[in-house]
């Protein structure tokens, strides 16, 4: 579903050698489409590649087990389910802490937290009767992702096309969020809105996908920021990946270990994998 990246109107992209966590040089690779989800939203993997986790809108999280890893041609769901629904029915971003075994749901205005008693099993995971609103900031947050050490936390913002940063000042404890007053502007969706999210793993580079108006308009954009998970320091660097080619309105992103592949999680229900 991708043909080599090419630069949106905004100026960004094409062209260059391929190198990790750098949008130039991806080629799409494979697809995985799920049975289950009816609406898009939220993506994430496990730290090996080995499981996937596709969030529905309608208030579901499923787990996906993959035979060789990163690879969604091995992919296939492995009947575990969380029903977030006593807490909404908008789920738009999902995360995990690094050793899964927390769980972070976008769902509605706020982010919502649970604990897995075994890492990584969906079936395991229950509510912490934790959560975090950003209304303060936006009331259409549609993806979330934390850093690292789980001390910094950052949302994107559909409505203000912003990305905003939160600190945590117990890690991965998100009742000790607040705002850190440090915002992203993302105008290089012009007069589409800014969908998915993704900080790279040294917190140097943060990706956001595009959902387009019109199909013509899917793209992902890179920025680079000079003190890393620092989002008031992110500078756009005239780097993007064209995907509307193969699929429409992306929902959300998620980067392998090594930054080598990219997987786009878009409105059709597949999730789309550009590697190096």
């Amino acid at each position: 579903m991708f043909m080599p990246c090419v630069a949106p109107p905004a100026g960004g992209g094409g062209g260059g050698g391929a190198t990790s966590w750098e949008l130039n040089g991806l080629t799409y690779t494979d697809t995985y489409t799920s049975s289950e989800v009816t609406i898009a939203n939220g993506l994430s993997f496990n730290a090996d590649g080995t499981k996937m986790y596709l969030g529905n809108f309608g208030g579901n999280v499923y787990q996906y087990t993959l035979s060789t890893e990163w690879d969604l041609t091995t992919a296939s769901y492995a009947s575990k389910t969380l029903d977030v629904t006593a807490e909404g029915t908008a789920v738009r971003g999902i995360e995990f802490k690094t050793d899964g075994t927390k769980l972070y749901v976008t769902n509605g205005s706020s982010l919502y937290q649970y604990s897995l008693s075994v890492a990584w099993d969906l079936s395991t995971a229950t509510y912490d009767s934790v959560s975090f609103n950003f209304t303060t900031q936006t009331v259409l947050p549609v993806d979330t992702r934390l850093s690292s050490d789980g001390t910094k936390m950052y949302t994107c913002a559909f409505d203000d096309k912003a990305v905003y940063q939160y600190s945590l000042s117990s890690a991965w404890d998100i009742s000790s969020a607040s705002y850190a007053s440090k915002s992203k502007s993302i105008t290089e969706v012009g007069t589409d809105s800014p969908n998915g999210l993704f900080i790279g793993k040294s917190g140097t580079k943060m990706y956001v996908a595009r959902r387009a108006l019109s199909s013509s308009n899917d793209f992902v954009y890179q920025y680079g920021l000079s003190v890393a998970y620092d989002v008031s320091t992110a500078s756009y660097e005239s780097k993007s990946l064209d995907f509307s080619a193969n699929s429409s309105s992306g929902a959300s992103l998620f980067f392998s270990g090594d930054g080598s592949d990219l997987f786009i999680y878009d409105a059709d229900k597949t999730v789309d994998r550009y590697s190096i």
